[in-house]
């Protein structure tokens, strides 16, 4: 095999390795998404509103505008993501028994170009645990 033969076969690798990994992040990010939306609505008016706060600290802390509506000009799917992230912090566990969690640092990134996950986290959540979950 010539040089650039075997530099096609690592790239075509590397894509193929970065592919993966990315749609595995992009699931792991819809799911907490669809988490978080399921948890919160459940809870109290109370513990929602500390949520919120902790989401307003945690978009304040990237460098976003601390605006009041800040979290409303959100997508849906984005607004979960970061919901997630608060509820982590303030060890409120996923309403759904068996699941946690997962550190996704940038919900912005993560669920970008993920409605493929997002469907998949979907049906998974409503063929294990019977829910279901729309965003």
């Amino acid at each position: 095999m010539n040089s650039f033969t075997i530099f096609i076969i690592i790239a075509i690798g590397l894509f193929v390795f970065f592919k993966v990994t990315s749609g595995f992040k992009k699931y792991k990010a819809a799911q907490n998404a669809l988490l978080a939306k399921f948890t919160f609505e459940g809870l109290n008016s109370e513990t929602q509103e500390k949520i919120i706060e902790q989401t307003k600290s945690i978009l304040s802390s990237g460098g976003s505008s601390s605006s009041d509506d800040r979290i409303s000009r959100l997508e849906e799917k984005v607004k979960y993501g970061f919901y997630a992230l608060a509820m982590a912090e303030l060890h409120i566990p996923p309403a759904l028994s068996g699941y946690e969690w997962q550190f996704i640092k940038n919900p912005y990134v993560a669920l970008l170009n993920a409605e493929t996950q997002i469907q998949a986290a979907k049906r998974q959540l409503n063929k294990s645990d019977g829910v279901e979950i729309h965003i």
